[in-house]
């Protein structure tokens, strides 16, 4: 399994808890195109180093144990021409094989998330020679539910849910007090929202976007 994630902490958000679930049987690597701070007006020197040991207490929680983090700058992916970010993408996919790929959605205010989704998509054409049987997209708080699509979810996933939060909580100021989307209560709802969907008492909602059997 393949996770494509614009920065850290989108993983978390989107897909921790079946990461920390498959990742005792299921080989996971987890590829961030930026370290997610470098554009801040207030980014010091030390707040990518930061960001950095919170990206890997956080993959040390949920159990992946191979990463890799691009130098595309936050916030300004829409600067790099499609190719570039696709390339990028295509190379782990090319080295690694994965069959299953889990990546943003198409329906994301956050502009990155959106180019992401697209390297990814073009990254894994259905070629002959590609491995890629499954495609799927995931929400991020305060990024998906605040665009003007709509995601539009189809897949229901169980997973270890105290993980996710125990991963969640190690990026601390990107963790705001609720009733910000991103507030450990608000996370919380969100998985017990989406575990009613599917008569579950928590889960993690999941669009599929390709399924070759």
């Amino acid at each position: 399994m393949l996770v494509v994630a614009s920065h850290p902490d989108d993983d978390v958000l989107g897909c921790g808890a079946i990461i920390s679930a498959l990742s005792k049987y299921v080989e996971i690597k987890t590829i961030y195109l930026s370290n997610g701070v470098g554009s801040r007006d207030d980014t010091d020197c030390n707040a990518v180093e930061r960001r950095l040991d919170a990206m890997e207490k956080a993959n040390e929680i949920m159990g992946v144990k191979s990463w890799e983090v691009g130098l595309f700058e936050d916030q300004r992916f829409d600067q790099y021409p499609i190719i570039e970010l696709t390339k990028w993408v295509e190379k782990f996919v090319r080295e690694y094989k994965p069959d299953t790929i889990l990546t943003h959605s198409k329906a994301d205010l956050n502009r990155d998330h959106r180019l992401t989704f697209e390297a990814v998509c073009t990254a894994c054409r259905p070629a002959p020679s590609s491995l890629v049987k499954y495609i799927y997209s995931f929400e991020v708080p305060s990024a998906t539910e605040w665009s003007m699509e709509w995601f539009k979810p189809n897949v229901w996933v169980m997973g270890m849910f105290n993980k996710k939060l125990e991963a969640l909580k190690c990026y601390g100021s990107e963790v705001p007090e609720y009733p910000h989307p991103r507030s450990i209560l608000s996370v919380t709802s969100r998985m017990q929202t989406r575990g009613a969907e599917c008569g579950r008492v928590m889960a993690e909602a999941f669009e599929l976007v390709r399924m070759v059997l």
